[in-house]
């Protein structure tokens, strides 16, 4: 759901993220034809994004359109000096620098920089109550994905207008360690977390 539509080689993958080995995903001509793939494209992915293009159509103030992702606690890619990295608890991202809320002059953010930085700075105390880790970093490999390029106005104002989009939106990623949630040998869930139906209404929450 996180991955451009257009050119993104992982959307129909044969195989897992499994390490260090990968496993295959089908059985033996179980594989997703093409017709499969339409389908899957239809019915889960535009619906998806659609669902959120009519709840932004909705809106009028400030929103907040947030892709919440987990990563197995593995080798997750190269910082920026090209020194492999394993999975952090918490990675805010908006598009910025690596440990940083600011990007270069080549690509503005996807929000606020002074937003995720506060983010930041409330999420971890917010953690660490709760007895959870609590190291929360910026931009840290993961920059953000599809959904942080493409739905917010610093960025995309002309697209998002011509679909009748009229608030300003920013978007934003953050990414979760699933050792935190789930045994990673196992997959059994380690924590039962409560939905908290309070949220303010300036935030459309996407959950991936």
């Amino acid at each position: 759901m996180n991955r451009d539509p257009d050119y993104h080689p992982g959307r129909f993958q044969s195989q897992d993220y499994g390490q260090p080995t990968r496993h295959n995903i089908w059985k033996p001509d179980n594989e997703l034809n093409d017709e499969d793939k339409l389908f899957c494209q239809n019915k889960f992915y535009v619906s998806f994004h659609q669902e959120i293009i009519d709840r932004l159509k909705a809106r009028k103030d400030l929103t907040f359109v947030m892709a919440w992702d987990n990563t197995a606690h593995y080798n997750i890619g190269v910082n920026s000096m090209g020194e492999p990295q394993t999975m952090r608890p918490f990675i805010l991202s908006n598009r910025g620098l690596e440990n940083s809320s600011y990007s270069n002059e080549n690509e503005p953010t996807s929000c606020d920089p002074k937003f995720l930085e506060l983010l930041a700075q409330k999420f971890s105390p917010a953690l660490r109550e709760k007895g959870l880790p609590s190291e929360v970093l910026l931009n840290f490999v993961f920059k953000g994905g599809y959904i942080c390029r493409r739905y917010n106005t610093s960025r995309n104002t002309d697209a998002l207008t011509k679909l009748g989009v009229t608030c300003d939106v920013q978007s934003l990623q953050l990414e979760y360690d699933a050792a935190i949630t789930h045994d990673q040998d196992t997959v059994k869930l380690k924590i039962y977390f409560t939905t908290d139906t309070k949220l303010s209404s300036n935030y459309l929450l996407i959950y991936l």
